[in-house]
């Protein structure tokens, strides 16, 4: 799957090398431009591209940037036509990596088949 991503912070590169590490195409852009993601590229095997190309391609958008920012993205980005609701079992297992609690799996298995936020 081709994956964007819209903010390389934290909660952006861990996401990017995880799915990048399940076998996904991630690009990965920030405000301040690729030259600014070379280490981020290094560290998680996604490709950055500029914040105005970051979902040309994609299948899926994923944004890790403040909600507060949102209306500073380029025009267009925050309009999308088309918006994909789609829960993978990759991006399940990801938000919960480090649970192994199955309370917590069989809460997030439940929140994304209803579409509610976990408890």
């Amino acid at each position: 799957m081709r994956i964007g991503i819209i903010g390389a912070g934290n909660m952006g590169a861990t996401l990017a090398a995880q799915l990048t590490r399940l076998g996904h195409q991630v690009a990965i852009a920030n405000s301040r431009g690729p030259r600014t993601l070379a280490g981020v590229a290094a560290q998680t095997g996604a490709t950055p591209v500029p914040i105005t190309d970051v979902t040309s391609k994609a299948d899926v958008v994923i944004v890790t940037i403040p909600e507060k920012n949102i209306p500073e993205l380029p025009a267009g980005l925050h309009r999308l036509h088309r918006v994909f609701h789609q829960v993978e079992e990759d991006l399940l297992e990801l938000v919960a990596i480090g649970h192994d609690d199955r309370r917590a799996r069989r809460q997030l298995a439940l929140a994304a088949r209803s579409g509610r936020r976990p408890d």
